[in-house]
């Protein structure tokens, strides 16, 4: 009877063992797969309705015309544009719920994004901004990194970079750890 005991707890031990480690990989693949269907994707806060009904033609005339009068891209390419649900309460009072807006190339999606960085001045005068697309886990990364950053570049006046969930800062790579919970140098390997 004992040994009976004994064997259940092996078991139940080794099976959350497993378990355990089967969510984490899941939730990796998940990450993985959220982080790929997002690459294309720039948000655009700040544009406000124009119809009380807007209809997916509607936003996207919306979008051809902004795209063109304000950041001066014409012709430019997108398969599907949506308007999300208002996350702040400014975007409620003004009616400008954030765009999604989704390119059929990375290349496409960093000619806008460069053209809107080259527009920034006359954009935020009218309260639009055009960010990326990323999932919440790297956007806590990234708020974890550019604090770090700036700490850092206080103190030694070195510029920094972040590319993605990666800081670039005097010629090395860091990200963020989970486990650790800090920030931390990449390895090399």
């Amino acid at each position: 009877n004992e040994q009976l005991t004994m064997m259940d707890k092996l078991v139940l031990e080794f099976d959350s063992t497993n378990l355990v480690k089967s969510v984490k990989e899941n939730s990796q693949r998940i990450d993985l797969m959220e982080i790929a269907d997002r690459k294309n994707n720039l948000i655009i806060k700040g544009i406000t309705h124009e119809r009380r009904l807007e209809r997916p033609n509607h936003l996207e005339a919306l979008l051809r015309k902004f795209f063109k009068d304000d950041i001066g891209l014409a012709g430019v390419k997108f398969e599907e544009a949506e308007r999300l649900k208002p996350t702040e309460k400014a975007d409620v009072v003004n009616n400008g719920a954030p765009i999604k807006v989704r390119f059929p190339s990375v290349r496409e999606k960093l000619k806008v994004l460069q053209a809107s960085r080259n527009a920034t001045r006359s954009l935020r005068e009218r309260g639009i901004s055009i960010i990326e697309d990323y999932t919440d886990k790297v956007l806590r990364h990234r708020q974890s990194l550019a604090r770090f950053a700036r700490r850092r570049a206080r103190r030694s006046k070195k510029k920094w970079a972040l590319k993605y969930d990666e800081l670039y800062y005097n010629g090395q790579i860091f990200v963020f750890d989970e486990n650790s919970n800090r920030v931390v140098a990449k390895s090399r390997a």
